[in-house]
């Protein structure tokens, strides 16, 4: 299957959006989404601890005597075990549709400023909440480009540099066009050619796209021109 990609340049900073395996993403950490007792019951969840193996399983019982349980918008982490990443940062999101939003951009920074502490470089998130907390596909990306953005505005020397966020094709196409629409917010004009935006914090592109399949079914060619 050929990689689809939607590249964010910040400054040297880079957040990526792809589709693929967040097992896959040659990142330092992983972050996922895991319920408030760490029993990690979602498919997604229970792919990434058999993965990690007993270090990450016993690691993660040993946060709950700890704490007794992880409050929604938090996010823990542990090693990542037999993964070759260096951490796993675990996060509870929210089933109420009423803080979701939040709740979820308060995750998404959090998990971020454990890496800038670790002084971890690079990061791959999935979409969280979409698959276990039925969080809407548009709300999740608006949550991830508000924080993360956010985020590394309020530190101009920060540790994390790569943020990727892993995804389905269906997924990609509404992140795709989120994005899209909260840059165009951010900037007064997206840069798609190679010349210097007027205005910028946030620069755009789309790479690693086949020839021969630059387009999205169904979308106008104003979409379709992101893919050139």
């Amino acid at each position: 299957m050929t990689e689809k990609t939607m590249q964010f340049q910040y400054g040297d900073r880079q957040l990526r959006l792809s589709v693929g395996s967040l097992l896959q993403a040659p990142v330092d950490v992983i972050c996922f989404a895991t319920d408030d007792k760490l029993n990690h019951s979602n498919e997604q969840a229970q792919i990434i601890i058999s993965a990690g193996g007993d270090k990450v399983t016993h690691e993660s019982a040993q946060l709950i005597r700890q704490y007794q349980s992880i409050d929604c918008g938090m996010a823990v982490f542990t090693s990542a075990g037999e993964l070759p990443q260096e951490a796993l940062i675990h996060v509870v999101v929210s089933e109420d549709p009423s803080d979701q939003q939040t709740l979820l951009e308060r995750s998404i920074a959090r998990s971020l400023m454990i890496c800038d502490t670790n002084e971890w470089q690079s990061i791959a998130f999935e979409a969280l909440g979409v698959k276990n907390a039925s969080i809407a596909l548009e709300l999740c990306a608006q949550a991830f480009f508000r924080s993360i953005i956010s985020f590394w505005d309020a530190r101009h020397e920060c540790v994390v540099d790569t943020i990727l966020i892993m995804l389905d094709e269906v997924e990609f196409e509404v992140f795709f066009h989120a994005f899209r629409d909260e840059s165009m917010q951010q900037n007064e004009g997206i840069n798609t050619d190679d010349t210097e935006p007027q205005q910028t914090n946030i620069e755009t592109a789309i790479v690693s796209l086949d020839e021969l399949e630059t387009e999205l079914p169904g979308k106008d060619d104003e979409v379709n021109d992101w893919f050139k």
